[in-house]
């Protein structure tokens, strides 16, 4: 799939940039790793003949770097409110857990725009909108945010660990939740074709 091949793509750039900025402090690690990574066109036989990675200059964004900023404040509060979660013995990881936000309209709309991968970058299995309770964390920095942590509905996925009510719904998949029976589909049609 395309999605598979760009970040096939992205980790075959990463590992080669990292191995020749290592090269010089990790000579024989890097040498080792130059040899087993798969071959994208002309290389040197040896990273030690390689040159350093060019700097790429991208363009700035400042409305890009706004969004993350914004997104990974939020990201904090979140954070802080799963550790005194923990502290209160509510829930041992953060992927038990299942949150529910109670922000202002403005907010919600900007943290809706993530979709379903918000859950992802607050590394919690379920996230929600609504009434948070008195109980709730309220956020130190973002004093409009309140935050009311759960153990989150459902079963934990064999493979990514995400609680899900859909987990055991795939009849030749019954540990894995709805994100990765395709991905195990398609890892399994890929090693027969």
């Amino acid at each position: 799939s395309h999605a598979r091949r760009s970040a096939q793509t992205a980790l075959q750039r990463i590992a080669e940039g990292l191995c020749r900025l290592m090269a010089p402090v990790l000579c024989f690690t890097a040498e080792e790793v130059w040899s087993h990574l798969p071959v994208a066109g002309r290389r040197c036989e040896s990273i030690h003949l390689a040159e350093f990675p060019a700097a790429v200059n991208l363009p700035e964004e400042p409305q890009i770097l706004e969004r993350w900023s914004r997104l990974w404040q939020v990201r904090e509060e979140v954070s802080r409110a799963l550790e005194r979660a923990r502290q209160q013995s509510i829930l041992g990881n953060s992927l038990e857990a299942g949150i529910i936000l109670e922000v202002e309209e403005e907010m919600q709309s900007f943290l809706e725009g993530f979709g379903s991968d918000l859950r992802y970058y607050f590394l919690v299995s379920q996230v929600s909108f609504g009434p948070a309770g008195e109980a709730a964390y309220r956020g130190e920095k973002l004093t409009s945010v309140r935050i009311h942590v759960q153990h989150a509905a459902g079963t934990k996925c064999a493979r990514c660990w995400m609680y899900s009510t859909k987990v055991g719904e795939a009849q030749d998949l019954p540990g894995l939740c709805e994100r990765c029976v395709p991905t195990v589909e398609a890892l399994r049609s890929a090693d027969v074709g």
